[in-house]
């Protein structure tokens, strides 16, 4: 399992697609900082259709004044992420 992390707005470039693109079943997403904001619009959608394991930082999207929606992603917190981190085979970050 890969843990693909994405910390930029996929409205400012185009790492969370690329991200997405590459992305196997056995993966998982897990979106930190702006990357969090693709957990809006039509981004949102990609990700619900995606057979990848989405995880969000639950802080940053409070911070950011976004929806807390664990339809799209679970929310998860700072110890979840390091156990994600440490669980995966390799750990790619997407800037």
């Amino acid at each position: 399992m890969q843990l693909h992390i994405i910390s930029h707005s996929p409205y400012k470039n185009t790492t969370f697609t690329q991200a997405l693109a590459t992305a196997t079943a056995n993966d998982k997403l897990l979106l930190v900082d702006e990357g969090v904001y693709a957990l809006t619009g039509v981004y949102k959608q990609q990700i619900q259709a995606h057979p990848t394991a989405c995880f969000a930082i639950k802080e940053h999207l409070v911070l950011r004044g976004l929806p807390l929606d664990e339809n799209a992603a679970e929310l998860i917190n700072f110890d979840t992420f390091v156990r994600l981190s440490l669980d995966a085979q390799h750990c790619l970050s997407w800037y």
